[in-house]
């Protein structure tokens, strides 16, 4: 049975951090693909992105254009409004239905999957590979009322690297070739992106 990766998220801008996420994800689990699922806006962020959809998601297709096995997903950003990872994962059972499913999230993610929409039905229908976030691990205490929960721990270095802390580089006039490919960092410099509006 093939097995597909999901990478969701902002990506506002997509960075080493992500691309080198999905790699270690196909590495040790075996994966066929990853998808990147760029979000038009997270339930658990209080905030829209920067940047414009069509914008991340031009950013992730020229970040992953040479890595056969990454591929990007529009579905959430054609939605729009707030995405549900229970819609999304309905969808992608419903196009490939003899595929097992592995959502990845970051290890700071593990404590809200209770509130996630109709989490009781998504532990059905796709696993989840879980990125370690900050050297304190998160307790699974508060996961104990989700019994199919599937969850695959992988092992990958701290990634120093955030979305963040790119935009606010990019305010502040400073270098980001170190975050970000080439042809990422070009884009966000042509269409100004992240610059201060003052």
């Amino acid at each position: 049975m093939k097995k597909i990766g999901i990478l969701g998220g902002s990506f506002d801008p997509i960075h080493y951090g992500h691309i080198a996420i999905a790699q270690d994800s196909i590495l040790q689990f075996g994966l066929d693909l990853v998808f990147f699922m760029p979000t038009a806006q997270s339930p658990l962020k209080g905030h829209s992105p920067c940047a414009p959809a069509s914008s991340r998601y031009r950013m992730i297709e020229l970040a992953i254009k040479n890595q056969p096995k990454f591929e990007v997903l529009d579905w959430e950003i054609l939605r729009s409004g707030t995405s549900y990872t229970i819609d999304t994962a309905v969808l992608l059972k419903k196009h490939w239905p003899d595929t097992n499913f592995y959502w990845i999230i970051g290890s700071d993610l593990l404590s809200s999957l209770p509130k996630w929409k109709n989490i009781d039905q998504l532990t059905q229908l796709i696993e989840f590979i879980v990125v370690q976030r900050a050297p304190s691990q998160t307790s699974l205490t508060s996961l104990d009322s989700l019994p199919n929960l599937k969850l695959h721990v992988i092992h990958n270095p701290l990634c120093p690297i955030s979305s963040s802390e790119i935009r606010q580089a990019i305010e502040n006039h400073q270098p980001i070739d170190n975050f970000v490919p080439l042809e990422v960092k070009n884009y966000i410099l042509i269409n100004k992106l992240y610059e201060s509006k003052s």
